[in-house]
């Protein structure tokens, strides 16, 4: 009897046990996919890139060299294909979903949510609004749109090619380009199609809302626009999470003449690179993989680094964001900023010639760094006390090509607005190379895809013109 309970308490702790970890399972973040409700043990995503290893058999070789019929011997035999120049109109309007014609978009209910964004960045200096850059954002619900073009048609009547008009659907600037203390926070355009199709511009000031705060702001429109009404997550602000900041050490407002390209990281070598990734970091028994953001990053920063040449003594500095609403416990609702900007330092020798993971391992680390970021006293001069001198501009301008930011738009919340129509088919990005003072690519931008592995969007703003036949060539390549 006695032991029969012993085993019966066994059985119960174990199931206990169970319960325990699921409901935590149920609140973690998984650092694979960014999804909440797993670990990254269990992740969806881990499971596809084991099951392409698998299905592939495909094992990386101690010298590198890939036998014929492997991923990365197939993706260099057609690379010509994988880097579109520029988002054509065809390929942005076909094949989308039916949408209701008789959709109403109730922006006129939109004031309840604008209440809590009214305003104007009155506290912050002329020369802090420098920071606050914009961001321009398009929803595409344009289902049948293709159907107002021909098949050999690239262009509406009237209309110009596609790249314009994608800047006349979604560029909506300030009057001088930038937001000043007077200009409203929030800019809207929407555009309806005769077929019934529409496209929803948003430009909006950073210093009020990141890009998780954005969406959720969309989001609430999409709710009054269907009828609710009050939105399902009632809006959170914090008013004094606006501080004035410092003058910056060095500062240069001169654009470097950047050229935009739209480009495509194919689904081919981002799984080459998370299986090499995976092959090599757990050989000795740990389980460790590479996200798709850190596989799109290395080739971005590599690439791009190999293709203007600079001096390989030179500092190439890679930068992104990361949203820390978990580390923080920022409240449900929150629209506010809650990112950091992280940093990657190497010179331009050792990221043109590193091999990818070790790439990779170092974006790991900077990332592995936030929490203690976020616990450090600011103790570093930041407080105005301590100014640095000024940088030769000429030298900072060099610099500063040397640098590449990147942010990712992937399951930050802009693919889940519905305006009445169903979500978005597209979300894209606009920025203005004519304004643009660092290097900056938008990666993982949402566009729905039917079936199989989808690739992955980039809009970059990165480099210059004599530079971007060699940057194209190098993605080329590598891909």
């Amino acid at each position: 009897m006695l032991l029969r309970r012993l085993e019966k308490m066994e059985v119960e702790k174990r199931e206990a046990q169970a319960i325990d970890l699921k409901e935590a399972e149920a609140r973690s973040t998984c650092e694979e996919c960014g999804e909440y409700g797993h670990v990254q043990k269990n992740c969806p995503e881990e499971a596809k890139m084991l099951d392409y290893m698998k299905k592939r058999e495909w094992i990386p070789q101690s010298n590198f060299h890939y036998r014929q019929g492997s991923p990365q011997f197939n993706a260099r035999s057609s690379i010509q294909n994988s880097v579109p120049l520029r988002i054509q109109l065809k390929e942005l309007m076909e094949e989308q979903g039916k949408i209701n014609k008789d959709t109403v978009i109730k922006f006129k209910s939109m004031d309840k949510v604008l209440e809590n964004i009214d305003g104007k960045v009155t506290e912050v200096g002329s020369s802090n609004l420098q920071v606050l850059h914009k961001m321009k954002m398009l929803e595409t619900q344009v289902a049948q749109f293709a159907e107002c073009l021909s098949s050999n048609e690239r262009k509406l009547p009237g209309q110009p090619q596609s790249p314009e008009l994608v800047e006349e659907l979604i560029a909506i600037y300030h009057p001088a380009e930038r937001c000043g203390p007077a200009d409203p926070l929030l800019l809207m355009q929407v555009t309806e199609f005769s077929c019934g199709g529409f496209v929803v511009a948003v430009t909006w000031n950073h210093g009020v809302a990141d890009g998780v705060g954005m969406a959720q702001f969309l989001q609430a429109v999409g709710e009054l626009a269907r009828g609710s009404p009050s939105p399902s997550l009632a809006p959170v602000r914090w008013d004094e999470s606006l501080l004035s900041l410092p003058p910056p050490t060095v500062q240069s407002n001169k654009p470097l003449g950047l050229v935009c390209l739209d480009v495509t990281v194919p689904s081919s070598t981002i799984e080459r690179i998370r299986a090499e990734f995976h092959e090599r970091a757990n050989s000795n028994g740990r389980h460790r993989t590479c996200t798709e953001f850190e596989a799109v990053a290395t080739v971005l920063w590599q690439c791009r680094t190999r293709a203007i040449a600079s001096n390989p003594d030179f500092p190439a500095l890679l930068t992104f964001t990361a949203d820390v609403r978990r580390h923080v416990k920022a409240k449900d609702g929150y629209y506010g900023n809650c990112i950091v900007t992280l940093r990657v330092m190497a010179t331009a020798g050792t990221v043109a010639k590193a091999d990818v993971t070790d790439l990779i391992e170092m974006i790991k680390r900077a990332k592995d760094e936030v929490p203690d970021q976020l616990l450090a006293k600011n103790d570093d001069g930041c407080n105005g006390d301590d100014q640095q001198p000024a940088m030769d501009e000429k030298l900072l301008d060099e610099l500063r090509y040397n640098l590449l930011h990147l942010s990712t738009w992937r399951n930050i919340g802009f693919e889940k607005v519905d305006f009445g129509g169903g979500t978005p088919e597209r979300v894209m990005c606009y920025m203005q190379p004519s304004i643009q003072e660092w290097p900056y690519c938008v990666v993982s931008l949402p566009c729905k895809e039917k079936g199989g592995a989808s690739s992955v969007s980039v809009v970059s703003v990165c480099v210059k013109e004599e530079h971007a036949d060699a940057f194209l060539g190098e993605l080329a390549r590598f891909t």
